[in-house]
């Protein structure tokens, strides 16, 4: 029987003596001693190598090596030692990797946990950022320039003098987002729309945004229509 044969019907578990577990060990015989093989045969063995090489790295059972009878082997066939001196293949071998993809698998479900939480969460933050802009432009307006402040150098004083360092609104840079509303207003742009042009991340950025603008005195509520 050619060897590639052999080595198929032990893949398979062919004949009277089941001999998956013995693969490990024939192809290493094959490799080691090289019988004359064909090259149709060499590409049948090696696609047959393939095939416990991947059940191997999958942690499957098929064809977990056993050691039984490797002394005896090794005493026949000196030349094997080497090859069958690692555990290869072995149920050690197997049993960690089950366990590292087991581990592996747990990992990623924690990770899409974690994702999903926070693709959750950045949705309800969208949203609430949506409905704090909205609140905005529905009850907010900027204070006429023509009352007070008269000047932003001022207004930046006056700002700095009442806006405290425990402010969550100190944080942001409210030196250029004072300016910046200062123009918009010189402009006439839309209030809610100057604070969304500022890209605030979530609606407590637009709560610090408003903060500032009261503080300089450029903001007020609108008049409720009767």
């Amino acid at each position: 029987m050619n060897p590639a044969l052999l080595f198929e019907r032990a893949v398979n578990g062919a004949g009277r003596i089941n001999l998956q577990k013995y693969v490990i060990a024939l192809g290493a015989a094959i490799v080691e001693y090289e019988p004359p093989m064909t090259d149709d045969e060499l590409l049948q063995l090696a696609d047959l190598r393939q095939i416990v090489k991947e059940s191997i790295g999958n942690a499957e059972h098929t064809y977990t090596r056993t050691r039984r009878y490797e002394n005896a082997l090794v005493l026949l066939y000196p030349r094997l030692r080497s090859r069958l001196e690692s555990n290869k293949g072995t149920e050690e071998v197997v049993g960690q990797v089950r366990i590292a993809k087991m581990r592996k698998q747990e990992t990623n479900a924690a990770q899409q946990i974690v994702q999903n939480r926070d693709s959750q969460e950045g949705r309800m933050e969208r949203m609430e950022l949506i409905l704090r802009l909205e609140d905005v432009r529905l009850f907010h307006e900027w204070v006429p320039k023509t009352q007070r402040p008269h000047d932003l150098m001022s207004t930046i004083k006056h700002v700095q003098q009442n806006l405290k360092r425990r402010d969550a609104a100190y944080d942001d840079f409210w030196t250029k987002v004072l300016m910046s509303a200062w123009v918009a207003r010189e402009t006439n742009v839309d209030l809610a729309d100057w604070i969304q042009s500022e890209n605030p991340k979530n609606a407590r950025q637009v709560a610090e945004i408003i903060k500032i603008l009261e503080t300089a005195s450029m903001l007020k509520e609108k008049a409720l229509e009767e």
